[in-house]
């Protein structure tokens, strides 16, 4: 999902093509109120600021994120969306969100190993949710 940030006399224009979240605003928030994150919070989001202002890149990571109805993963430029109540039960659909970026195009019966891989971080991802 794109997003816009605008503060003028802090950052400069430029695009920023590194995966972030919704949860990694409050951290970056914070940072930039010159405060320190309690690590006893437990926040799963991470400070975005290097990215954003260009001094630096993240590091791939594994974001997971669930609803009442499906779960969802995504790992570099795959994303896996798993259809059903657990892991265990439902369908599952898989993108390369690179090449296929409005999610047109269903892989995973092309790419059974990728899924495969992808399923088992999710059920991972979902008993650490737990």
């Amino acid at each position: 999902m794109p997003a816009l940030m605008y503060w003028p006399g802090k950052l400069k224009q430029r695009k920023v093509t590194d995966t972030m979240i919704v949860y990694d605003i409050l951290p970056t928030l914070i940072h930039l109120a010159g405060a320190k994150l309690p690590e006893e919070l437990h926040i799963e989001g991470i400070n975005l600021w290097p990215a954003v202002t260009g001094t630096s890149t993240l590091k791939e990571r594994i974001l997971y994120w669930r609803s009442t109805r499906n779960f969802a993963l995504r790992k570099g430029q795959w994303k896996l969306i798993h259809n059903g109540k657990t892991p265990e039960e439902g369908n599952n659909e898989l993108y390369n969100i690179s090449e296929d970026p409005y999610e047109t195009h269903d892989l995973a019966k092309e790419k059974p190993t990728k899924l495969e891989e992808l399923k088992q971080e999710l059920v991972r991802q979902f008993a650490m949710d737990l």
